[in-house]
């Protein structure tokens, strides 16, 4: 099997019918195969995907799932059910909108065996925060430093990967709320990233997403679990890289939280704590204690200094009046 499309849903009646027909349109001239993990959905999905599979019968793979095995475990257990060569990979609320998609990379990849996995230009569908990632074109063959910014330029629905290189997925990306960046990490570790500069896809940003709606603080803490993840994986110059984006991110967390109220601290304290990572809570936690003395500090030197002032004004005041 040449390629493996891996879709991966929960409750997307919206939209999986539309990208599932985006997978089925492809345009190829070798044999794909298209697998769907469905994690349990409570809402029609499932209806829609066995009405798809009975109009192409043979076409569509679909891995239900009896019971809700969460975000993470469905991810994994899609992959691994995969037999293709490649793997392309697709968000039951995404879709693609190039029926040369597959054959495009495809051909890349086969034309640059050193690389990794490629990606390419994909669009938001939500007009109100439209964007293009990646927001700048990279070059058509990137190092592992493309991904360490402050945020991940490639979106997971435009890559496809080397089936090869997935296989200790599990080590980067277990127990993160991110899967999608560590997991383009890992291939990076593999060979140089590929870039094709065209849109071929589109996004949806929505609140029923498992990202949109989290709090902004609660998001970089995620990010900073990851990088948490990411210092213990990589050496040399990507793991200083990673280490002082965690550092400044920690710092710029800490500086947010500290200027909110104290039961907004507590707050998204006991969510964090909720995520069972004790290095993740200590890590912050002491961010958060040191932004705090550090105020303090700053609190008593100012004291200090208004004290001073305030004595040298009336120094000041008493030699006037006294050599009236």
């Amino acid at each position: 099997m040449r390629l493996s499309v891996c879709i991966y849903t929960y409750n997307h009646e919206s939209f999986i019918e539309q990208a599932v027909r985006s997978a089925l349109e492809q345009d190829v001239s070798f044999d794909y195969e298209i697998v769907i993990g469905d994690d349990c959905s409570t809402d029609a999905t499932p209806q829609i995907l066995h009405r798809l599979a009975e109009i192409y019968p043979g076409r569509l793979r679909i891995e239900r799932r009896d019971v809700n095995l969460g975000a993470e475990e469905n991810f994994a257990r899609t992959i691994g059910a995969c037999r293709g060569e490649l793997v392309a990979f697709l968000d039951g609320d995404d879709l693609w909108t190039d029926r040369n998609k597959l054959a495009s990379q495809v051909d890349f990849l086969d034309q640059h065996p050193d690389a990794s996995f490629c990606f390419h230009r994909t669009r938001s569908l939500n007009a109100a925060q439209e964007y293009v990632l990646p927001p700048r074109d990279p070059s058509k063959l990137s190092s592992i430093e493309l991904l360490l910014q402050q945020s991940n330029p490639v979106a997971l629905h435009t890559v496809v990967a080397r089936r090869e290189h997935l296989s200790d997925l599990s080590t980067w990306v277990a127990g993160l709320k991110l899967g999608d960046w560590p997991l383009c990490i890992m291939l990076a570790t593999k060979g140089p990233v590929g870039f094709i500069p065209i849109e071929m896809s589109r996004h949806r940003v929505h609140n029923g997403g498992s990202w949109t709606p989290l709090l902004p603080s609660l998001r970089e803490a995620y990010v900073i679990q990851m990088l948490n993840r990411l210092s213990k994986l990589l050496t040399g110059e990507e793991k200083t890289a990673v280490d002082q984006r965690r550092i400044d991110l920690a710092n710029y967390w800490a500086n947010d939280l500290t200027g909110e109220a104290s039961g907004s601290i507590d707050d998204l304290m006991s969510k964090i704590a909720r995520l069972q990572d004790s290095e993740l809570s200590t890590f912050l936690l002491s961010h958060v204690i040191e932004r705090a003395r550090l105020i303090n500090e700053a609190k008593i030197w100012h004291e200090t200094q208004s004290q001073a002032w305030e004595a040298e004004a009336k120094k000041s005041i008493f030699q006037k009046v006294f050599w009236r």
